[in-house]
C-alpha cells in the first residue's frame, strides 16, 4: 500500500507531498487539532496563502493641476489678496476665541470662589442655628415656668 502512494506522490508537486505525509502522519493522532491539519507543512495559515492577493498597487505620478504656466502679476496679486483676506478672517476668530476664552477663564475663577462663599455662608448659618436652639431652649422654660404660675393663679382664684 505505501508503494502506492509513494508511486502517486511522485507525481504530485513537492508542496503537495508534504501536506499528504503530514496529513497521513497526523491521521495516526486523534489528539492533533484540526486546524494543524489544514495548515499543511510549512505551517503557512490561509491568510498566508492570501497575502499575494491583498497586494494594493501603488499610486500613479500625481497629475498637475496648473495647465497655465504663465502667471501674471495680476494673477499673483489676486491670489495674494485672497490670502489676505483668508487671513484677516482666520485673525477675527482667533480674536473671537481669545475674548471667549478670557470669558470662560473669569466665568471658572468665579465659579471657583462661590463654592468658597457658599462654605463660609452654611457656617454662619449653622452658627446661628446653634444660637437660636439655645434661645429657643430657655424661651420653652420660661413658658413652662409662666405656664405652672398662671395655673397655680387660676388655683387660688378658685378658692
Amino acid at each position: 500500500m505505501l508503494k502506492i502512494q509513494r508511486k502517486l506522490s511522485k507525481t504530485q508537486t513537492p508542496k503537495e507531498n508534504a501536506k499528504k505525509d503530514t496529513i497521513s502522519a497526523t491521521m495516526d493522532h486523534d489528539y492533533v487539532s484540526d486546524m494543524e491539519t489544514k495548515r499543511g507543512a510549512g505551517g503557512k495559515s490561509a491568510l498566508d496563502d492570501m497575502a499575494d492577493l491583498l497586494h494594493t498597487p501603488s499610486k500613479g505620478a500625481h497629475v498637475c493641476k496648473i495647465t497655465n504656466h504663465n502667471t501674471t502679476m495680476e494673477d499673483l496679486l489676486e491670489a495674494i489678496q485672497a490670502l489676505q483676506l483668508r487671513f484677516d478672517t482666520q485673525y477675527e476668530k482667533m480674536a473671537d476665541m481669545t475674548a471667549k476664552l478670557t470669558q470662560n477663564t473669569v466665568m471658572i475663577s468665579s465659579l471657583a470662589k462661590a463654592p468658597k462663599y457658599n462654605a463660609a455662608e452654611v457656617k454662619d448659618c449653622k452658627e446661628k442655628i446653634a444660637t437660636m436652639e439655645t434661645e429657643v431652649s430657655i424661651t420653652r422654660k420660661e413658658v413652662n415656668k409662666l405656664q405652672v404660675n398662671l395655673r397655680q393663679l387660676d388655683h387660688y382664684k378658685q378658692r
